[in-house]
């Protein structure tokens, strides 16, 4: 009779992942674009350029480099984000630090929801050294946080010291993250190849790896002027200067990059699916010439066009996949479970809502069906709830990492969730 529980356990459990896995097709697309000193840069008339490049991409997330304060970053998110409809939201934008450029982040206000932003002071803004922002965001509508940082480092192959100086003070910042944390930074990096010290300050193993970043396309080597690199080169988009003051020369370098922390690339809760990872407009034929230079395989020639005119960058993207978490009905009305940090060492907190008074039974299951802990089993009031799970098991002995499932059982109703143990 055990046998055939845990059989039937098992085969309980895995329906419940088959189901959440098969509704985990909700995406969400995020964009970096450096748009050239917009609007002082003859921005109004490049305003009908954006739009078609934007259209085109159909983002729920755009962060900005190159915005020239409020004016820039009001004219953008209504003349180009919310043209046909308002379908997005800004960020707070930055007021702690005067700078000639700033960041910006706008979001599909259906799909995320911003709750803060913060800005790391890199050094003095007449000197290129700028502030970089943080955005706090979560997902619409489980609630799934994570972080969004947009950089703009030091221009120029002899700065490179600049930008190792603002690589560290990101990577220090990033490891006070816990580990699990959920982020990406993204941005105009201004990096010449993969040995340049900033970028292996960025993505090095060090003592301390809870900061540590990943290239999603696993790309290094000499990106500069390299046609080798062709297909992922970002910068320039013209051969030729244009009145707007962009840099010319034709694509040759990988500026513009998306990179993330290991939750991203684990499974968990969000999964950057690195075979969406577009440097967009880029067919890999154009290298050292004008984006829209003869026939471009990668985007109609209106578009080519649009990515010419808007800026001296391309705009990089990549999908983001959400693990929906679980929204059961109890009465007619809903309630969640949700972990964090997904993926965990040692410690999880686990979240759950409760629309009315129930009784509530929370439980560990390893990937074998056996019960490895209770955590709750008894009535709870209406409202959000929190608790611990240490790892460890009902005899107070720390179990082996690996995969978990928390499941939860209110009233009639139930969920299961999974969770990742890495020690």
């Amino acid at each position: 009779m055990k046998k055939l529980i845990v059989i039937f356990l098992c085969v309980l459990l895995v329906s419940a992942f088959s189901l959440v896995d098969a509704l985990a097709v909700d995406t969400i697309r995020i964009t970096t674009y450096n748009i050239l000193n917009f609007p002082d840069a003859i921005g109004e008339e490049r305003i009908k350029h954006f739009r078609v490049v934007i259209n085109s991409i159909q983002p729920d997330i755009v962060v900005c480099q190159e915005l020239n304060g409020h004016l820039g970053a009001y004219l953008f998110l209504d003349s180009v984000m919310n043209y046909e409809a308002q379908s997005f939201g800004r960020a707070p934008f930055n007021t702690l630090h005067y700078q000639d450029i700033y960041n910006s982040l706008f979001y599909r206000t259906s799909k995320i929801i911003c709750d803060s932003a913060k800005f790391l002071l890199t050094g003095i803004a007449t000197q290129g050294e700028r502030d970089i922002a943080e955005y706090y965001l979560k997902t619409v509508p489980d609630s799934t946080q994570f972080r969004v940082l947009s950089v703009h480092l030091k221009a120029r192959m002899e700065d490179s010291l600049v930008r190792f100086s603002q690589a560290t003070m990101l990577r220090d910042h990033l490891n006070s993250c816990e580990i699990g944390t959920n982020f990406l930074v993204v941005g105009d990096f201004n990096i010449y190849y993969s040995d340049e010290p900033a970028f292996r300050k960025l993505t090095d193993s060090l003592e301390n790896n809870n900061g540590r970043l990943w290239d999603p396309l696993d790309a290094p080597g000499y990106w500069h002027n390299n046609q080798a690199f062709a297909s992922i080169h970002t910068q320039s988009t013209r051969l030729t200067s244009l009145p707007d003051g962009g840099s010319p020369g034709g694509l040759d370098d990988r500026f513009d990059m998306i990179l993330c922390s290991s939750s991203f690339l684990e499974g968990g809760e969000l999964r950057l699916l690195t075979d969406t990872y577009t440097a967009f407009g880029n067919d890999g034929n154009h290298f050292d010439q004008s984006i829209n230079s003869g026939t471009n395989s990668a985007v109609p020639s209106d578009i080519a066009d649009a990515l010419y005119f808007a800026s001296d960058h391309l705009p990089v993207y990549v999908d983001i996949e959400i693990e929906k978490v679980g929204i059961e009905l109890v009465n007619n009305q809903r309630f969640s479970l949700y972990n964090y940090p997904n993926p965990f060492n040692s410690e999880t907190t686990i979240e759950f809502t409760l629309p009315k008074e129930d009784k509530v039974t929370l439980e560990i299951y390893d990937i074998t069906g056996q019960k490895v802990l209770t955590l709750i089993n008894t009535t709870k009031p209406e409202g959000l709830h929190r608790v611990t799970w240490d790892s460890k098991n009902d005899a107070a002995q720390s179990v082996l990492s690996g995969i978990y499932f928390c499941h939860i059982v209110v009233g009639n109703s139930s969920q299961t969730k999974k969770i990742i143990l890495l020690h």
